[in-house]
Parts: structure tokens; sequence; C-alpha cells
């Protein structure tokens, strides 16, 4: 999804709009975020050691995904001003 909206951005002038510059680093950040709390999750799930602290990652990476949803929300709401012009 941060690949597409690179691509969007490098070449679209859907990004001269403030609300989705601001959508786009909501987005790459929420992505590097849930991969950087994802790779410890992972490995403390394969040793099967410290399932508390495993839940408690799940539930983070769970929660960041409550913005990466309000940043779609963003780009639904502010897109409409440029299909129909």
């Amino acid at each position: 999804m941060s690949l597409i909206c690179w691509e969007l951005r490098t070449t679209s002038t859907i990004f001269q709009n403030n609300a989705m510059r601001l959508s786009y680093r909501i987005k790459t950040t929420v992505l590097v975020l849930e991969l950087i709390i994802a790779v410890p999750y992972t490995v403390l799930v394969f040793l099967g050691r410290m399932a508390d602290i495993a839940a408690v990652l799940e539930w983070i990476i769970a929660f960041l995904l409550i913005p990466y949803l309000l940043s779609m929300g963003i780009d639904v709401f502010h897109i409409k001003d440029y299909i129909y012009h």
C-alpha cells in the first residue's frame, strides 16, 4: 500500500492537497511501526515464551490499524474533489 501511495505521490496532482499528504504520512508511519513491532511479536510467538508480552504486542498492532483506517477515510473524503474535475 505504501508503494502505491509513493507512486501516486510522484505521478499525480492529488498529493498537492495537504490532507492527502497527511494521509500518506500516516500510512507510511503506521506501516513502519507495524513492521517494527511485528518482528518481536513473531519471535515471541514462535519461541513460545512470554505469551503476555506477545499478547500486548498483538494488541498494539491491532490498535495501530485505527489511524491507518482513519487515513483511508481521509482519502475517500478528499478524492471526490479530483474525480469530478
